[in-house]
């Protein structure tokens, strides 16, 4: 890694990528996107959605983006909350082994929110970012993170819809430090709550999360440069800063983690941890 600290050097990573230079990546994000919208509409009529609805259209907001498979719209952050949660409302949207998480869940219904707000032209490049993003902050964070009660979709998934969302609407090297901390200091998701509608709902909270992150550095509103970095940044309270330093950045897109070891597309609606069994079975 460079002499410049984690969080600039994400920044940096993220911001100069061409990730819309190779056919391969762009290809699997196409297929990303059509399992996600598969996913998606599998699960729009859980009962959780209309509890989640119920509580926006009491809150009221601008109805700007589509809520996945409801016939409605939803201010930007309402959308990416709810889209979150229905995309992973079955558990069966992909995974990603470096993640040992979900990351379409989480990246998508953030850029979603984003091009309909009118940045749609980089969305395909900027899901491979997402994807990358999540993917190495998974191998860099190791899998004490996950064994001690994190869950990592939302964890994680925070800073790399975040990641995501910041090359879609291009934001400079500032912005991106900026709103990769805000996206830091909102992660969060226990695992505890698996098994409840708590859970597909971190899939939501972190997409909206990313994206508030990136309105904020937008907004100029005032935030660490450095959240990744030192004693109390977010690889030192989350997992291996040491790790970090040397995982993180290594080798950027050579290959695109969309690509290698790429998202594991599920044929059952649960967690991917039980499907040997069940093609035992």
């Amino acid at each position: 890694m460079s002499k410049q600290g984690l969080t600039a050097g994400l920044a940096e990573a993220v911001r100069t990528s061409q990730p819309e230079h190779s056919v391969d990546a762009i290809h699997e994000a196409k297929k990303g996107l059509l399992d996600f919208t598969a996913a998606s509409f599998a699960g729009r009529e859980d009962k959780g959605i209309q509890k989640l609805l119920r509580l926006i259209e009491d809150e009221g907001g601008r109805p700007l983006v589509p809520v996945i498979g409801q016939g409605k719209m939803a201010a930007p952050l309402q959308s990416a909350m709810l889209n979150g949660f229905i995309a992973h409302a079955l558990d069966f949207d992909d995974v990603h082994s470096d993640v040992r998480g979900h990351p379409s869940a989480v990246i998508v219904p953030a850029l979603i929110a984003s091009a309909a707000r009118g940045h749609d032209e980089r969305l395909l490049g900027a899901y491979v970012v997402g994807v990358e993003v999540m993917a190495r902050l998974g191998e860099s964070i190791g899998s004490r993170h996950y064994e001690k009660g994190w869950h990592n979709t939302g964890t994680l998934g925070a800073i790399a819809a975040a990641c995501a969302v910041g090359y879609a609407e291009e934001l400079t090297q500032e912005k991106l430090e900026k709103a990769i901390g805000f996206a830091a200091t909102q992660s969060a998701g226990m695992r505890v709550q698996f098994g409840t509608e708590m859970k597909p709902l971190h899939a939501g909270l972190a997409a909206q999360a990313g994206l508030l992150a990136v309105k904020l550095a937008q907004s100029e509103f005032g935030g660490s440069r450095t959240a990744l970095d030192g004693e109390t940044g977010f690889f030192s309270l989350y997992g291996d800063v040491e790790k970090a330093q040397h995982t993180l950045l290594n080798d950027w897109g050579a290959p695109w983690r969309i690509v290698q070891p790429g998202l594991w597309f599920k044929i059952y609606p649960f967690c991917s941890a039980a499907h040997h069994a069940a093609d035992a079975v």
